[in-house]
């Protein structure tokens, strides 16, 4: 799947770049800066990108309400994202487009990896270097760590 986390405290988001497909282990990226909001990827590479797409097309806010029509879109295509506004505040949207606000007093992270890199978060790791120790144990998660920096 992957691993994404958020340090609000620093405005960081960090991710892998590994993509899983019949087995093999593909570099790809998860990270977007859309309208000035970050946007990481968890999950099926393709409904991420259709979410990533739909996003970009609203200069601000999106309309939730406007979601794509979903119904083929296969059960192996389930995908979560992270959205990181300018400001800091955040957000999780699951495959079906429904977003989830997040409190902004802990750390945040997706996929797979998330419960170790959270886990050297909170044992005073940086994001990027949280990654690496995620990349270390979760199957998933793996590559050149990716990271970007809310404004």
């Amino acid at each position: 799947m992957t691993t994404i986390v958020y340090d609000p405290f620093n405005g960081i988001v960090a991710s892998d770049s590994q993509e899983s497909d019949c087995g093999r282990k593909i570099p790809c990226k998860k990270l977007y800066k859309v309208s000035k909001n970050i946007i990481g990827t968890a999950g099926g590479s393709y409904a991420g990108l259709l979410f990533v797409e739909w996003f970009s097309e609203y200069a601000g806010e999106p309309d939730w309400k406007e979601r794509p029509d979903l119904i083929n879109l296969d059960v192996e295509e389930d995908f979560e994202c992270l959205i990181v506004r300018p400001g800091g505040t955040c957000y999780t949207v699951n495959r079906l487009f429904v977003p989830y606000e997040r409190e902004i007093n802990d750390f945040v992270g997706l996929g797979s990896g998330s419960g170790v890199a959270l886990g050297a978060l909170n044992a005073g790791a940086d994001a990027r270097k949280a990654i690496k120790i995620a990349c270390k144990i979760d199957e998933y998660s793996s590559g050149k760590v990716q990271s970007m920096k809310i404004s």
